[in-house]
């Protein structure tokens, strides 16, 4: 009689899946922690409400990562919700809101905590419905873009060059090869000159 083969893994392979299982719970959590996880809203475009403010923050003594807020919130204000204490804000810290798409890098410098403030990378940004300024977006950038590939791209840094400066989101329509069902699906990622995503 033929004796059944039992299916059993290699050391390696266990130690493979195990590294694979904690990456993605470590994903989990990490999407469950700023607002969301990775499988809801999948019927819409991007994984979070387009109207959602995001803020990305990292550096040190403080929980790395990316966070969503309903309505805009100031530095002071998402440093408490990243686990700086208040009295460890540096005075030089900008005041006022926070703009959608902002990086927060927190360094130690000494005894005192200093922040920089610059945006989001473009792939997280179009990862999070976040418009992207046209005028300064590279062609590598417009690539991550759905329905603009490489050919496209260049065409429209050459446009820019060659013309000058978007005044409005809608001279795109003058780049050969952009006609209004093209536009139409791809305009939701750019903006000119604001993060405000534009009026359907």
């Amino acid at each position: 009689m033929e004796k059944r083969r039992r299916w059993t893994l290699f050391p390696e392979q266990r130690i493979l899946l195990a590294v694979l299982l904690l990456i993605f719970l470590l994903f989990y959590w990490i999407r469950s922690r700023s607002g969301f996880l990775p499988w809801e809203d999948m019927k819409g475009t991007h994984p979070v409400p387009l109207n959602s403010f995001v803020v990305e923050v990292e550096g040190d003594h403080v929980l790395s990562g990316i966070y969503t807020f309903p309505q805009p919130i100031g530095i002071d204000e998402l440093l408490e919700e990243a686990g700086v204490s208040p009295t460890d804000v540096p005075r030089e810290a900008p005041p006022g809101r926070l703009e959608t798409g902002t990086k927060i890098t927190v360094s130690q410098n000494g005894q005192r905590l200093r922040i920089v403030l610059k945006p989001m990378n473009p792939a997280k940004k179009i990862l999070y419905g976040i418009p992207i300024d046209l005028n300064e977006i590279a062609a590598e950038e417009l690539m991550l873009i759905p329905g603009i590939g490489p050919t496209l791209a260049q065409r429209i840094v050459r446009y820019r060059e060659d013309k000058g400066r978007f005044a409005r989101l809608d001279e795109l329509r003058n780049v050969s090869g952009i006609g209004r069902k093209k536009f139409d699906s791809f305009r939701r990622y750019l903006s000119v000159g604001s993060h405000t995503a534009p009026t359907p």
